[in-house]
């Protein structure tokens, strides 16, 4: 069973932009260096090729019926063509989970598969490792790489209150002897302010995308990750996107990860949640969508202007009347931000523009 995944509580409802309808993801099969059999799909409207790399469970098919996960793909794949693999002992791809060179060859042979020529990474969680392993094993591979929730290692800081590897560790332990328990911990700390029943229903997703046994060794593995040594040598724009109040991995942590990776931004987002698709989506959204859209000619005050009065519904001539100007001016405005924002309607420009975080 695939749950919703909440914000932070009643108090603070979630927010989400509109998103498109997009055909369901077409699943394919690759073999990587060590000869596993690696799921991948591909879904999204078209554009620049980003690679989500979950450091989580996943499951290709159940993850898109999700309205929340499937909506956060969506989103995703809005401007973008989008590609997604399940990690080597979850979902569609059975077996014990990976070490992480391991999932890093996994993902090796999804960017490979795909034939595109440079992909953007999208990394979140403990899916980092295999992110900057890629990074270094094929450079010219990436064009950009976004870390969402991501730490260099788990800070050994119980005052954190953050997970640490003794937390790990023992979780690792507990999925191994009672994984029913385990998988709600997990939730627990995963979903910070959700209510008993999200709680348990996210618990019965892990379990069903992944058993206790892969589940122990992949919190193992994330016990053992260690990307300082790594972190110096990656050489593509790199973004680091952090909630603030993170209860997985705090900002401190996030802060130095983003100071061992030369020239990388770090933006810190409001919210607990450690996942992306949880709580508010749009900022997460829309701070990748910045990054990893191409350089456009910024819109001036005037266009940014019309096209609030046209996002609101109003026709050209209402528009003029609002601004005080001709319905021809309104009409060239509208033409120049086609132009800067490679768009064609009316709803497009509004669309794309609050994607951008121009509106």
């Amino acid at each position: 069973m695939l749950v919703a995944l909440p914000g932070s509580g009643a108090a603070q409802p979630r927010r989400r932009a509109a998103t498109p309808f997009l055909p369901a993801p077409v699943v394919r099969s690759a073999t990587d260096a060590s000869g596993r059999s690696v799921a991948w799909s591909v879904s999204g409207s078209g554009g620049p090729p980003t690679v989500e790399v979950s450091g989580l469970p996943t499951h290709l098919l159940l993850d898109w019926r999700d309205p929340l996960l499937g909506d956060f793909q969506r989103e995703l794949g809005a401007e973008r063509r989008l590609l997604r693999h399940d990690r080597p002992g979850t979902g569609l791809c059975g077996g014990a989970a990976a070490a992480p060179h391991l999932d890093a060859t996994a993902l090796d042979a999804v960017v490979a598969a795909s034939g595109e020529g440079r992909v953007a990474l999208l990394a979140h969680s403990f899916g980092a490792a295999a992110a900057v392993e890629l990074c270094l094993r094929r450079p010219q591979a990436v064009s950009h790489l976004v870390l969402f929730g991501a730490a260099a290692r788990l800070h050994d800081d119980p005052g954190s209150g953050a997970l640490t590897p003794q937390l790990a560790d023992a979780l690792a332990r507990l999925a191994r002897a009672d994984w029913q328990l385990a998988s709600r911990t997990l939730a627990d700390l995963l979903l910070p302010g959700a209510d008993s029943a999200t709680l348990n229903a996210y618990s019965e997703h892990l379990r069903t995308v992944a058993g206790g046994e892969a589940a122990a060794e992949m919190l193992r593995a994330v016990r053992d990750v260690d990307l300082r040594e790594m972190l110096p040598h990656i050489a593509v724009p790199t973004l680091v996107l952090h909630r603030r109040d993170d209860r997985v991995v705090a900002l401190h942590a996030a802060r130095d990860l983003a100071s061992r990776i030369a020239g990388a931004r770090l933006e810190v987002l409001d919210g607990a949640e450690h996942l992306p698709h949880a709580g508010d989506t749009a900022s997460v959204s829309a701070a990748i969508a910045r990054f990893l859209s191409p350089a456009v000619h910024p819109l001036t005050r005037r266009e940014i202007d019309v096209l609030r009065q046209i996002g609101e519904g109003l026709t050209n001539q209402e528009a003029g009347a609002e601004l005080g100007v001709s319905e021809a001016t309104v009409a060239r405005h509208l033409a120049n931000v086609y132009a800067k924002l490679d768009v064609a309607t009316r709803g497009a420009a509004v669309a794309r523009a609050r994607r951008w975080g121009l509106l």
